[in-house]
């Protein structure tokens, strides 16, 4: 029996306007009212993206962010993990993405994601004021803006093409305090280098909150698309991979649901916790 849900953000719970399709924010409730299923945003995004995600209401009381460097009870304000870097420590993340002159490097904090880019125009995203990118904020140099604005940083991007990227990686691994995934993209976008703290990452924020809610893995459900929600699938009981998603997840998938713009998230719960072909 399924008592909590595991979901991602982009490509999963959210199409491609980074809206929450009303279908999906329906079934998530109906889990919640009718069945007692809790479900928990797992996110790469800052805390402040996933606090805006509005709809879930009582069903999602805690959230995952910065890919497991974040956990809070939205509830209560209480953190259960808040794993930051020093700033001498994204300083040294830094020198790696200068060194092999990748083409950006952003830092995320609570509330903001700090890009650094090589030139103008390396960063892939908008930096527009529409709600899935006012967080978003360019500095001409990450060095002296922790200098003159102190941050706490949770994690850090260096993004570029698959060669400068492998070549960072490398690099970053050999930091005995790091942990990373590799992000491949299949979109228009750049791949990149994926840093947390060491033992910071999506499976072992859902082992923090199921052993305080005294729920089994084989309880655990996890809906994912990308290569940083492969973490999750190794310990969910039972994984969903989106139509959508990158090929790894579907190999371990137990089920493929539909894409993000046809919300696949309510199509999983309908046919796994409710029974409904």
């Amino acid at each position: 029996m399924i008592k909590i849900i595991f979901l991602d953000l982009d490509g999963t719970l959210l199409d491609d306007k980074k809206q929450v399709p009303a279908e999906n924010l329906k079934w998530i409730q109906k889990a919640y009212t009718e069945k007692g299923v809790i479900s928990v945003i797992a996110t790469g995004r800052p805390l402040c993206y996933a606090q805006q995600i509005s709809g879930l209401g009582n069903a999602g009381s805690y959230v995952i962010a910065c890919n497991g460097a974040i956990i809070k009870n939205l509830q209560t304000d209480e953190y259960l993990l808040n794993a930051l870097f020093t700033n001498e420590e994204v300083l040294k993340i830094r020198d790696i993405f200068l060194q092999e002159s990748a083409d950006y490097l952003t830092a995320y904090t609570e509330n903001n994601a700090l890009v650094e880019e090589k030139k103008e125009g390396s960063y892939p995203y908008p930096f527009d004021k529409s709600d899935s990118n006012a967080y978003r904020r360019k500095v001409e140099n990450l060095e002296k803006e922790l200098k003159n604005q102190p941050a706490s940083v949770f994690r850090c991007v260096i993004g570029g093409n698959k060669e400068t990227v492998l070549l960072a990686k490398e690099k970053v691994d050999k930091l005995d305090w790091t942990e990373s995934i590799l992000m491949l993209t299949n979109k228009d976008y750049k791949d990149n280098v994926d840093i947390t703290r060491a033992g910071c990452n999506k499976q072992n924020a859902i082992r923090k909150i199921i052993d305080k809610l005294q729920i089994r893995p084989e309880e655990v459900m996890a809906m994912g698309d990308s290569e940083n929600d492969l973490p999750m699938f190794e310990l969910a009981g039972i994984k969903i991979a989106m139509q959508n998603a990158k090929q790894p997840l579907k190999e371990k998938a137990d089920y493929i649901t539909a894409d993000n713009n046809h919300s696949g998230v309510a199509q999983a719960i309908r046919k796994l916790i409710f029974n409904e072909k």
